[in-house]
């Protein structure tokens, strides 16, 4: 019996609305571990979407099976493996987790009362010694 029927993917995972999801998807192949985020959304449904379209065109060369499952409060994973005797190593972590939106914080400007130019406050030129 295949791992996906004895843990089935829910069609949608708990949404909270003033909260973003990514999608990350870490490949551990033969030589080297590629992480990428696949997509970002609201929608929690959406992101299982891109995965399992994801998982599909994987097994379009690889035949992967669904091996563990984690669920936790900010986040889910789903490890799909190989038993490919040409490939050494294959594992695929899809991870859904919560990600944090930071508020837009509008720069402070001060004028200097000698020269009259401008330094922006808060930025990466402050940061970096530049004062232009």
């Amino acid at each position: 019996m295949a791992p996906e029927m004895l843990e089935p993917i829910p069609s949608e995972l708990p949404d909270a609305p003033d909260k973003i999801y990514s999608l990350i998807c870490c490949c551990d192949a033969d030589c080297d571990i590629d992480f990428t985020v696949l997509a970002v959304s609201h929608s929690t449904g959406a992101l299982l979407r891109q995965m399992l379209e994801d998982v599909a065109s994987v097994r379009e060369n690889h035949k992967i099976f669904l091996t563990h499952t984690l669920e936790t409060e900010e986040e889910w994973r789903f490890t799909y493996e190989t038993e490919e005797d040409d490939i050494e190593v294959l594992s695929l972590s899809y991870i859904i987790i919560q990600t944090p939106v930071l508020p837009e914080k509008e720069p402070e400007m001060e004028e200097h009362k000698h020269t009259g130019r401008r330094t922006i406050h808060g930025t990466s030129r402050e940061n970096a010694g530049c004062d232009r």
